[in-house]
């Protein structure tokens, strides 16, 4: 295998992994600007997919 399809599984998977541990990070407390850390992590899950998914596109296509 080519190594740019290595690194491109590795980006595809790491947002699966960042969502692995659901229960851990499931409460209200604490708070950031007035929203909840579920939301924050939500936030920043979505900033992590899209980062990850655009870098993994962009080594396949080559």
């Amino acid at each position: 295998m080519k190594l740019r399809y290595i690194i491109a599984g590795i980006l595809f998977v790491i947002p699966l992994v960042y969502y692995l541990p659901l229960p851990l990070y499931n409460r209200v407390n604490p708070e950031l600007g007035g929203l909840s850390f579920f939301y924050w992590y939500q936030i920043v899950g979505l900033l992590v997919t899209t980062v990850t998914m655009v870098l993994g596109a962009l080594l396949l296509r080559g």
